[in-house]
């Protein structure tokens, strides 16, 4: 009775087994495209670009290829692919709210379609539908799946470069051609994105340790030919980055330093930097999941993992090290949208941790079910509510209010914009008419508030006027506050339009309005950035032209 019953209970475990492997391809295949139309819906839904977006914008539409080869402006970075792709684009595609925004949807949906491969075949069936469907639904990659900057096309090379070394340790017979496929790849990622030269790092000494212990001479030697084939063309393209970007990485250096590793940490406060930076990346990917649920499953993911799939686990766990130890040189930092392109090793990690603890549970699937709902609970919430939002995933809406600027304005009043709205103006100026009107550039508030007293007389003294607000996360509300409530006073003002992101404000002075006090001191002055954009840019052009004159025949 005992080996029937022992019998019994392995044939209903096989059993289950093979239910569980046919359900794999229909629900992960279910969760890709459920995936991939939660990116299609915000790409047509009509959005703004929003600040960074611009930024890098303006250098895309503004610089000829020669010069993306270069500095860029307004303290942006991009690898160097990256911006002639997107100036490719731009010259078949002048819509640029979709042309630039066309790279990350591609790449942002391929990397969903090879981590359904990769969750296939390194994964359990339960872990595989777990991962495939944190990855589909995960609002970080969602959001910059649609968004004109590249960390989407980093999140692809990261899980491809995954893929392919999986399918090299696989030993299927064919490790030559992934081995020259996944070095091809890498040759791509270099100069598409920053991110594949972290993984490339930890994926090659993998490789590397792989063949070392299997002792197979002529594959290490092809891993070393395709290492320094990676190294040489890293190290041109960072020769170049560095001549021509100095400037830029300086100011960016500035606002990294605190996504930096302490390398090596000096204490418990360095020391503790490196949980805490894991955990707000995770934090960042997921959401407000609950107090350590995640952190604890993650690490339940390695303790998985390393009892017997360690070379999972060292492809999983190696771009982790390798991009905390890029940090602690300063070279990149670890932080949020910057290290997006670990979300797809957390997401492996993750779904082991729940299949081992929900081990724990009778019966496991129920376990593994409310374990999977309390990681995902937080992005479903976050992508219903976005998705559903007018437009969808809006985040600043300038274009709609600049519509009505233009359509209301009349030839003699006065357009007023925040200094971060003067990139809009630039951009999405030509579009409406605009680019041919002048305008008054307001004061930065940061330093202190009361600036906003010498705009405030500056509009009473100018007539009706039209007052431009964008990336209100970043402006000073303060000091915006302090404007409005002025205006109020010695004016009327009112709300011609609001948007997420944007305000447009309509102001008429009274004709015997008092004086206002204005802010004084140099921090007080005005900067017309844009304008200094395109004087910098003719500058680029005449000094490119005076080093490299043309060629008479």
């Amino acid at each position: 009775m005992r080996i029937g019953a022992v019998a019994s209970e392995a044939a209903t475990t096989s059993t289950r087994r093979e239910v569980l492997a046919g359900l794999v391809v229909p629900a992960t295949l279910a969760l890709v495209l459920a995936g991939c139309t939660l990116r299609l819906i915000p790409f047509f839904g009509g959005r703004s670009l929003w600040l960074d977006e611009a930024m890098v914008a303006l250098n895309i539409v503004y610089l000829p290829p020669a010069l993306l080869r270069g500095e860029l402006m307004l303290d942006q970075m991009a690898p160097v692919g990256w911006l002639l792709l997107q100036k490719a684009l731009l010259s078949v595609w002048s819509d640029f709210d979709y042309s630039l925004r066309l790279t990350s949807l591609v790449f942002g949906v391929g990397a969903l379609l090879a981590f359904w491969r990769f969750a296939r075949a390194a994964l359990g069936p339960v872990e595989a539908i777990i991962a495939v469907g944190l990855f589909a639904i995960c609002p970080a990659l969602i959001e910059y799946s649609v968004m004109a900057k590249p960390y989407a096309v980093d999140v692809f090379f990261s899980v491809v470069l995954m893929l392919l070394a999986h399918r090299v340790m696989a030993g299927d017979g064919r490790r030559l051609s992934w081995t020259l496929a996944l070095g091809a790849v890498g040759l791509l990622g270099v100069v598409l994105s920053y991110g594949a030269i972290v993984v490339m790092a930890a994926v090659g000494l993998v490789l590397f340790a792989r063949g070392l212990l299997e002792g197979d001479r002529r594959w290490l030697a092809l891993l070393a030919v395709m290492g320094a084939i990676w190294l040489a063309l890293f190290a041109a393209t960072y020769r170049h980055a560095a001549a021509g970007q100095t400037e830029t990485v300086d100011a960016m250096v500035h606002w990294w330093r605190e996504t930096f590793a302490p390398l090596p940490p000096t204490s418990l406060a360095e020391l503790a930097w490196y949980p805490k930076s894991v955990s707000a990346l995770i934090g960042f990917v997921l959401g407000n999941v609950g107090p350590w649920v995640a952190e604890l499953l993650f690490l339940a993911g390695f303790v998985a993992l390393v009892r017997d799939r360690r070379w999972l686990l060292a492809l999983c766990i190696g771009p982790f090290v390798s991009a905390v130890l890029i940090s602690g040189l300063r070279a990149y930092p670890f932080g949020d949208r910057l290290t997006l392109y670990l979300a797809p090793q957390m997401f492996i990690l993750l779904a082991a941790g729940v299949t081992l603890v929900a081990t724990r549970f009778r019966p496991r699937l129920l376990g593994a079910a409310v374990l999977s709902l309390l990681l995902a609970w937080p992005a479903l919430k976050v992508v219903a509510a976005r998705t559903a939002s007018t437009p969808p995933w809006a985040r600043e809406e300038i274009a709609p209010n600049l519509a009505i600027l233009a359509r209301d304005a009349k030839p003699e009043d006065t357009i007023f914009v925040a200094p971060q709205a003067e990139f809009a103006l630039l951009l999405y100026g030509p579009r409406y008419g605009l680019d041919g009107r002048d305008y008054v550039v307001g004061r930065s508030y940061r330093t202190d508030s009361r600036c906003a007293y010498a705009d405030a007389e500056l509009l009473r003294r100018s007539g009706r006027s039209w007052i431009v607000f964008y990336h209100l996360s970043s402006f000073h509300q303060e000091g915006r506050d302090l404007l409005l409530r002025t205006l109020k006073e010695v004016g009327t003002l009112t709300l011609a339009a609001e948007q997420p992101g944007a305000l447009l404000y309509l102001f008429e002075p009274k004709a015997d309005a008092p004086f206002v006090t204005p802010g004084t001191g140099p921090h007080c002055d005005r900067h017309r950035t844009a304008r200094q954009f395109l004087e910098g840019i003719a500058g680029a052009g005449r000094a490119r032209a005076a080093a490299d004159p043309p060629r008479i025949p």
